[in-house]
């Protein structure tokens, strides 16, 4: 559908636009990989780009082939093909559709093909943490990666009247301005809504989708972007619990951040534990946006520029350790607290004063 409303290049960002036309000039034997979130444009992109150069485009969902001998065949033949009368794009769509116990060595033989193709090979992918795996690794590093934004209300806001007046619907400016707002920057999404609302103006029934961001595309908006507004969201609708944030920041901030600009990241960490220590001991939440605004912008603008190239990020290593240290002493933790209901004191002093003894009499 997005297809259908992409009336040129333009309503996408110039430099994601720049970094396509400049790739397909390119000397064959070259693969892109373009990631972002569903409707967000990328295969809607290679058409209208195709389209306006004159190319055809061979496309492929990556989840219809996982092994090497169905790659070698579509993809290696589109590859050394030639054209009668246009130059060809190889479009390969959803690329993390190829992981899974099914794959048998197609993530392998696609990065092999890349550097024999006689075409331009564009591969797609949705921006989880999927692609980032260590399967995509040596993939990932045979393409150029650029990466597509979700798409600004405004332009949302832009597309949605394009069709509106196209098609003659009849929904109020007040609605389409609120369709495009909930969207969360996925076009496809938006458009779906929105003929859905167009069937009769009204909002009253619409069950909106809970946009849920990761963790991933967190630590990517706070290392690699210096814009405010997604800055100060980047945490907002993340599905792990807020305590979590400075351990991923922990263990990710040497991977990106070097010298001073490290050095102020962990001092606006530092300043947020304060906080943190002020919540708990007065019960005082309001405090809690300090928190957040130290672990968003204080992080990200301890940086003078935008880093480039591509940081595979982890899970803190703490929280594996705090795990398997919760397991190996929870029977301790267990017996304490049942002690603690007949001993009328609380668990705390159980285990510093109780079992200690229970250990050194079992000794002798």
């Amino acid at each position: 559908m997005f297809n259908s409303v992409l009336e040129s290049l333009d309503e996408i960002p110039q430099k994601e636009i720049n970094s396509l036309k400049n790739f397909v000039k390119e000397p064959k034997g070259n693969a892109l990989m373009i990631i972002g979130k569903s409707g967000t444009g990328k295969t809607s992109s290679v058409y209208k780009l195709a389209e306006e150069i004159n190319y055809e485009v061979y496309e492929l969902n990556a989840s219809d082939f996982r092994d090497e001998q169905s790659i070698n065949e579509l993809v290696g033949r589109a590859s050394k093909e030639g054209s009668l009368f246009k130059g060809r794009i190889i479009l390969i769509d959803d690329v993390e559709g190829m992981s899974g116990r099914e794959d048998r060595g197609g993530v392998g033989a696609l990065s092999e093909l890349i550097k024999e193709s006689r075409w331009p090979i564009i591969i797609t992918a949705t921006d989880g943490n999927e692609i980032y795996d260590k399967k995509f690794k040596t993939l990932r590093s045979k393409c150029k990666v650029i990466k597509f934004n979700p798409v600004n209300v405004l332009s949302v806001v832009k597309i949605l009247k394009n069709v509106k007046e196209r098609n003659n619907l009849k929904i109020s400016e007040e609605n389409l301005k609120e369709v495009a707002r909930r969207s969360g920057g996925d076009v496809r999404a938006a458009l779906n809504d929105f003929f859905s609302v167009s069937m009769d103006n009204d909002l009253s029934g619409m069950e909106w989708r809970d946009n849920k961001e990761n963790i991933f595309n967190a630590m990517r908006i706070i290392f690699k972007s210096l814009d405010r507004k997604n800055i100060e969201m980047a945490f907002n609708n993340l599905d792990i619990n807020l305590d979590e944030i400075p351990l991923w920041l922990e263990e990710n901030l040497p991977l990106e951040y070097y010298g001073k600009e490290l050095s102020d990241a962990f001092n606006a960490m530092s300043k947020a534990d304060v906080f943190k220590g002020r919540i708990r001991k007065r019960q005082y939440y309001r405090l809690l946006v300090y928190v957040r605004m130290l672990l968003s912008l204080g992080v990200a603008f301890s940086k003078d520029k935008r880093s480039e190239g591509f940081v595979g990020y982890k899970r803190g290593e703490r929280l594996l350790k705090m795990w398997i240290m919760k397991n190996r002493y929870k029977e301790k933790y267990d017996v304490a607290e049942e002690l603690s209901k007949y001993l009328h004191c609380s668990k705390k002093k159980v285990l510093k004063e109780v079992l200690p003894y229970f250990r050194f009499n079992k000794m002798n």
